[in-house]
């Protein structure tokens, strides 16, 4: 189950979205990553959670070599 925190998806968001050569807003790309998180995970029919034997993988402070590497060594155990 892959999770990065907000404040790190929301850093990458806006990233991405300068490099495509347009304006991005932290806050309002914060806001609205809270507001659909909130909602995936509350609502009634199947909600975002990890599946009981799943591993989580927090990808917050890796890149996504390092995330395809970790990745690789849980599908090999």
């Amino acid at each position: 189950f892959l999770w990065a925190d907000a404040k790190v998806r929301a850093l990458r968001r806006c990233e991405q979205i300068k490099n495509n050569g347009k304006k991005a807003e932290y806050n309002k790309i914060f806001r609205e990553i809270n507001a659909r998180d909130r909602k995936d995970l509350t609502r009634k029919i199947a909600p975002l959670k990890p599946a009981a034997n799943s591993v989580l993988l927090d990808t917050s402070y890796i890149d996504i070599e390092q995330a395809f590497n970790a990745i690789n060594k849980i599908i090999l155990k």
